[in-house]
């Protein structure tokens, strides 16, 4: 269950207000399972305006080995001059944000009106803890 669903199901109610131009995230490019959920919340929504920026750069490690490809991305996005940009990748959030992308919105953090700054370290910090190594059986009962 993803977090929209369970707060449609636990009865929240909270909407965005303002026009949000949405962003896909890489793995919802097609099947937008998660944003089907998100949907109620953003009545007020524009699915068009971002569909020609295919990635935000994390992909494939692009922002390492293709730096000035992401860099015109971000710069495209620009462009733009959309409103906003909302999404529901906390990564690609953060990565159009470091990219100098203006008004980076994540749904989750608007629609529980936390309003978050994306995080420019979060795809570091996920990094550091998949590659920390974890001690197995520190809490476990033997015997």
């Amino acid at each position: 269950m993803d977090p929209y669903e369970f707060l449609t199901e636990i009865g929240f109610t909270s909407t965005i207000h303002e026009e949000v131009h949405v962003y896909f995230p890489c793995s919802e490019r097609f099947d937008r399972t998660i944003y089907e959920h998100i949907k109620p919340f953003a009545p007020k929504r524009c699915e068009q305006t971002f569909r020609a920026i295919e990635c935000c750069g994390a992909g494939g490690g692009a922002y390492k080995r293709e730096p000035e490809l992401v860099r015109a991305t971000h710069a495209r996005v620009n462009s733009m001059n959309a409103a906003n940009m909302y999404t529901y990748c906390s990564t690609c959030a953060g990565m159009f944000h470091a990219g100098g992308v203006k008004r980076v919105k994540n749904f989750l953090s608007e629609i529980l009106g936390v309003h978050e700054v994306p995080s420019t370290h979060y795809a570091r910090n996920v990094s550091a803890f998949k590659l920390r190594k974890h001690r197995v059986g520190d809490c476990c009962v033997q015997g």
